[in-house]
């Protein structure tokens, strides 16, 4: 058909033939697969830096977040400090508890030595600001469990059970969640701060939340035991 071929002679076996052919289709594939690549590595370049100011956004935000609670920490415990009255030392913790563990209801209670019960002090509801003082005691195993092994408790708690404690009106699921920490100076158990249900409708109870709860009670542990010997 008019294409130009070579023929080179090998020896006496036979011959080998070659046929010049048009090399622009192959040129083409070869530019076609250059810009897909290069597409490709643009791509992956524009994927990695929006993948690395989301970690950068993230962890500003992460940091920020620590830092502010770790601040209202701060605030928290200088207050603590600087109160000589249990009333507002336990009032304060119950907002204190709410807020730091961003939970809807803040709870503490006192160990009795001389009866071994434990008595529910305050409660504060985070949505309406209220605060209650109470001088009854708790039957709530979760928190006997907190006093008994001087160990934070993370569990569930029924309706029934949370408006026992925070009145018939509280705001609370049929399990809500608790986390509950206790107050103690040394291995001597003083008392326990709980939240009780998460803000926002958060699923539960985050360990950093767990962190600045078991703080904020070891802060507390002196701060009540002060106000209870000059009370």
């Amino acid at each position: 058909d008019g294409a130009k071929f070579f023929v080179t002679q090998l020896g006496a076996e036979g011959y080998t033939v070659e046929v010049a052919q048009d090399a622009a289709p192959l040129a083409d594939a070869i530019a076609a697969a250059r810009l897909e690549l290069i597409a490709m590595a643009i791509a992956f370049a524009i994927g990695a830096w929006l993948l690395m100011q989301g970690a950068l956004w993230f962890g500003v935000r992460s940091l920020t977040r620590e830092h502010g609670q770790l601040t209202r920490l701060y605030d928290a415990s200088e207050a603590l400090r600087s109160s000589m009255d249990l009333h507002d030392v336990l009032t304060q913790l119950a907002q204190d508890a709410a807020r730091l563990g961003g939970g809807r209801y803040g709870l503490i209670a006192l160990f009795d030595e001389a009866t071994s019960e434990v008595i529910l002090r305050a409660t504060y509801d985070r949505a309406t600001g209220d605060v209650s003082t109470h001088q009854r005691a708790i039957d709530e195993w979760f928190i006997h469990r907190c006093v008994a092994t001087n160990k934070t408790v993370v569990s569930t708690l029924s309706d029934g059970g949370a408006r026992q404690y925070l009145g018939v009106d509280a705001a609370v699921a049929r399990e809500t969640r608790l986390l509950c920490a206790p107050m103690a100076i040394r291995d001597r158990v003083v008392g326990a701060i709980a939240v009780i249900g998460t803000a926002s409708g958060r699923g539960g109870f985050s360990p950093a939340d767990g962190r600045l709860i078991e703080q904020l009670a070891r802060e507390a542990g002196a701060a009540v035991e002060q106000a209870i010997l000059l009370a």
